[in-house]
């Protein structure tokens, strides 16, 4: 069985990208976000976000991951919605 741990977007985004994401976020047009965020985002930094989380993970998965925190977000909260993610 495979344990859950607890991510922060800025445990795989650094401060500029995840205003990048949310600029990308409410400027959504006929692209898909996610398609837009891992593009611009998420493919050009996989190894360091791989590192950061310690394995390696699709670059799809972590923009939904990143759809969904910026989707859920309490506006006022400093380091940004958390995600459980499986890990061995």
């Amino acid at each position: 069985m495979k344990a859950f741990r607890t991510i922060a977007l800025s445990d795989v985004l650094t401060p500029s990208e995840i205003a990048r994401a949310r600029a990308l976020y409410r400027e959504q047009s006929d692209e898909t976000f996610n398609t837009r965020v891992v593009r611009e985002l998420i493919a050009p930094n996989m190894a360091r976000i791989n590192k950061a989380l310690g394995q390696e993970n699709d670059a799809r998965y972590i923009g939904y991951a990143v759809e969904y925190c910026l989707m859920n977000r309490p506006e006022k909260r400093k380091t940004g919605p958390k995600w459980s993610r499986a890990h061995a």
